[in-house]
């Protein structure tokens, strides 16, 4: 297992675990990532190339994205290829993660992930992360509540309730 800090990597290569995998770490919506948006994020000071990592099995099977400010970093995206899983690659990487920003003096390390990802759940605990905190997910099941419209009055007065729906047409010159 070859781990190598992204600034050595093609980021067009390194971004297809994760956009494969949709980001990973409980991303609530897909994203698709771009070798560009990297560059620009790494020229920004936002993404540290020299945190973030790729793992080799044979070719490319993994990668973490890592973005930091100052003494403080936050694991951002993970991708690993199914079958790397099963050989350690996930927990490499991120132990490999650690201990480069150990080494560059990061005094805090985060990571949001799912409830749901048990796998990587008890890889983070085993290298050391704490729960902090929960985050709410709201589902919605089937179609949403109607909201009520705002009456159009032109010119008549503001209703005597807060609670009736308002609104009046204003011409572009007020």
């Amino acid at each position: 297992m070859d781990l190598r800090p992204l600034v050595e990597v093609d980021l067009r290569e390194a971004l297809a675990p994760i956009n494969r995998g949709n980001g990973g770490l409980g991303r609530f919506v897909p994203a698709m990532r771009t070798a560009a948006q990297l560059r620009e994020r790494a020229a920004a000071e936002v993404l540290d190339l020299k945190l973030s990592r790729a793992c080799y099995i044979g070719g490319l099977v993994g990668s973490c994205l890592v973005e930091r400010l100052d003494e403080q970093a936050h694991i951002d995206a993970i991708g690993i290829e199914p079958l790397a899983q099963q050989r350690g690659a996930g927990r490499a990487l991120v132990e490999a993660v650690c201990q480069a920003a150990a080494a560059a003096g990061v005094k805090r390390l985060s990571v949001f992930v799912s409830d749901f990802d048990s796998t990587l759940l008890s890889s983070l605990a085993a290298l050391g992360f704490v729960r902090r905190r929960g985050v709410a997910r709201y589902i919605l099941s089937g179609a949403p509540a109607p909201l009520t419209q705002p009456a159009d009055l032109g010119n008549a007065p503001a209703p005597e309730s807060a609670t009736e729906p308002y609104a009046r047409a204003v011409p572009l010159a007020e």
